[in-house]
């Protein structure tokens, strides 16, 4: 499997404290190796997996073998 990171998710990481950016990246990159031990749902009504990282959300697609993250942040504001 391949990551890629959206543009729109890279500055939302930006905006976040140095160590929960740290996690949540970490926590991303174990979705290869550790996918079925992970906190994973699939979202309703659409295509989409969210992944828990404490409070924080990670929003993402699965497509021929490559994971891309959509969005990341708090999860009050991550499903607006």
């Amino acid at each position: 499997m391949k990551i890629e990171w959206k543009d729109g998710c890279l500055k939302d990481l930006e905006k976040l404290e140095i160590i929960i950016a740290r996690r949540i990246i970490q926590k991303v990159n174990e979705i290869i190796e550790k996918y079925d031990t992970l906190d994973i749902k699939r979202l309703k009504g659409c295509d989409y997996f969210r992944l828990r990282v404490g409070d924080y959300r990670v929003i993402f697609s699965i497509d021929n073998e490559v994971v891309t993250i959509i969005k990341a942040g708090h999860r009050k504001n991550i499903y607006v």
